[in-house]
């Protein structure tokens, strides 16, 4: 929605005037609210683009570290997406095993370290998940890992709160690696 740029001075005013000063202490102003904001996080800097020249990009050696070659990079997001019924929990589920059997993905792309992940599945039920884990497991070399843990509760990630018991329990677990099925709920 558009802002009421009217409005919206009013509300900041009639918000500013409500704040009860302290005879004994300095004024509150602007600048001691954007000290205080600072110091907890905000960064007026952050959604600059920041843009850098094309050809000193061009020309900075590759630091990428892939967790699949030619496919997936470290810390970087990754989207399975498709229609219904297209096997996205079965193709992320076989990415997932690879990962952390160090195996590779597909038969085709390898995996140059194994790496502890956690898939999260909110979707597909835990017989299915189980049925397609023993499939996926049935040919692999090794068989069986101990480094991919398997949950049934989603987080919601519009929730600072899950978002950070999420990242807690990967670090408990040296998890390097989430997979969420699916990402929209």
């Amino acid at each position: 929605d558009a802002w009421d740029h009217d409005s919206g001075e009013t509300i900041c005013r009639e918000k500013w005037a409500s704040f009860h000063q302290d005879p004994s202490r300095s004024p509150l102003t602007v600048k001691s609210l954007l000290k205080w904001a600072r110091e907890n996080g905000y960064d007026p800097d952050h959604y600059s683009p920041g843009g850098e020249n094309s050809e000193g990009l061009m020309v900075e050696e590759d630091t990428r570290q892939w967790v699949v070659e030619g496919m997936l990079v470290a810390n970087e997001p990754m989207i399975i997406g498709g229609p219904a019924k297209t096997l996205k929990t079965t193709i992320a589920l076989d990415l997932a095993v690879s990962i952390a059997t160090g195996t590779p993905f597909l038969g085709k792309f390898e995996v140059p370290t194994p790496q502890k992940g956690l898939f999260i599945s909110g979707e597909s039920g835990r017989e299915t998940i189980k049925e397609s884990l023993r499939l996926i497991y049935k040919d692999r070399q090794p068989k069986a890992s101990g480094n991919l843990q398997i949950s049934f509760k989603l987080p919601k990630l519009d929730s600072e709160d899950d978002v950070y018991w999420l990242l807690k329990y990967m670090e408990d677990h040296g998890q390097t690696i989430v997979f969420i099925d699916p990402l929209y709920r």
